[in-house]
């Protein structure tokens, strides 16, 4: 290997004995003054030491340099040495840190021992070891922090987890995927994938788990302000449009306008709702004219409704038979029956006896408002009654469409 270095140098020889270029070894140049001199080695044992120690043919001399350039370990110029700042760079000619590798100084490590740079980045790292389970961030800057992330061992730290798929922060952003892992074989299940909110102590209960969305802003490019668009209670209870749900499923937004859609596309907005009235003497008397019964069900907005009625009735026919029960769906509000629903509840042919019978409806009603719709009824035939009753409606409506 040969060290040639550049620029001016100048050296004295002290030996113990005269230097001559028979010797075994290195070859001096003997001058105050010289540029572009070359060292060479010659024996086995000869060798050039930073320490500024000669050694020729096993017998060491002092060389006192003052030295000023750069000087070139060559085979290939793989390695360079600039004596004056006292860089060393490994494939590169121009050394601009302690140590400095690659063509264009791409790693260095800096006078204090620091990684300065690593592929080309710059950072800027702690000056102590960090604590158990704690884990270097960057601050985006290239400084690192020692930091402690959930379930660390001293449980501080608060932090989010981004997961930003591609293109994050430009026009081009395609969405990331939060998955368990995978598994490989045949006919293997995956894995659970478990979010968990915090737990809590004693009878705090643990954290909620929220899923937020951004609603649609004005346009422009200010970005959008997430909100909790779902959430699960510590008590399991869902939210949906709503942070506090006090059900196990409970919807928020804009009664009468926000619900539940089906695949056929109906749109419920407000929940089944039964009036249930009953009486095992009897709940309403029925008369020889059309009578209100006083149980009905509200429909509360516009739109269309499928009204549900289950109608258990009672008679007993002591003359004149046959004996017969009527009843009919009511619209009281706007004064209207509902089209083809008078029917016959209940008919018997024998004079003296009981007869108990139920009978159901269905019916789909188009109305312009709120509304209330209830069971009419009236006897016939019959001369001598002993029994006329409705036991017991049950009335039920599911909004449709609005």
């Amino acid at each position: 290997m040969q060290m040639t270095c550049a620029s001016s140098w100048k050296e004295s020889v002290t030996d113990r004995r005269a230097a001559s270029a028979t010797q075994a070894g290195s070859l001096v140049q003997r001058s105050d003054q010289g540029a572009g001199s070359a060292v060479g080695t010659g024996g086995q044992s000869s060798s050039l030491a930073l320490s500024r120690t000669l050694f020729l043919a096993r017998k060491p001399y002092r060389v006192r340099q003052q030295i000023a350039g750069v000087c070139h370990w060559r085979r290939s110029r793989a390695l360079t040495h600039n004596l004056a700042a006292g860089y060393v760079g490994i494939g590169t000619t121009s050394p601009s840190a302690m140590l400095s590798v690659g063509s264009s100084s791409q790693f260095q490590v800096n006078s204090t021992g620091d990684l300065a740079k690593v592929n080309s980045v710059f950072y800027n790292w702690p000056s102590s070891q960090g604590a158990a389970n704690q884990v270097l961030t960057n601050n985006g800057s290239g400084t690192l922090t020692w930091t402690t992330v959930s379930g660390g061992s001293s449980g501080t730290g608060s932090f989010s987890l981004d997961i930003v798929g591609t293109g994050d922060g430009t026009g081009t952003a395609a969405g990331g995927t939060l998955r368990g892992p995978n598994i490989t074989g045949t006919n293997l299940p995956g894995a659970n994938l478990t979010i968990a909110a915090g737990d809590g102590t004693g009878t705090g209960g643990s954290g909620a788990i929220n899923f937020q969305t951004a609603p649609v802003a004005t346009t422009g490019s200010t970005a959008n302000t997430l909100a909790t668009a779902m959430t699960i209670t510590a008590t399991g209870n869902v939210g949906i449009g709503t942070i506090n749900p006090t059900a196990k499923l409970a919807l928020g937004g804009t009664a009468g306008t926000d619900g539940i859609k089906f695949p056929d596309l109906t749109l419920q907005t407000t929940a089944s709702t039964t009036n249930v009235q009953g009486n095992a003497n009897g709940l309403v008397t029925v008369t020889s004219s059309w009578a209100d019964s006083g149980v009905g069900i509200t429909l509360p907005s516009a739109g269309t409704y499928l009204i549900t009625a289950d109608i258990d009735s009672t008679l007993n026919c002591s003359a004149g038979s046959p004996a017969l029960i009527q009843a009919k769906l009511r619209d009281i509000t706007n004064s209207v029956d509902l089209p083809n629903t008078i029917r016959t509840a209940n008919y018997h042919i024998y004079i003296g006896e009981t007869k108990t019978a139920s009978k159901g409806y269905a019916k789909i009603y188009t109305v312009a408002g709120s509304a209330t719709v209830r069971v009419w009824s009236t006897r016939a035939t019959c001369t001598t009654w002993t029994t006329s009753s409705l036991d017991n409606i049950d009335m039920t409506f599911v909004k449709l469409s609005n």
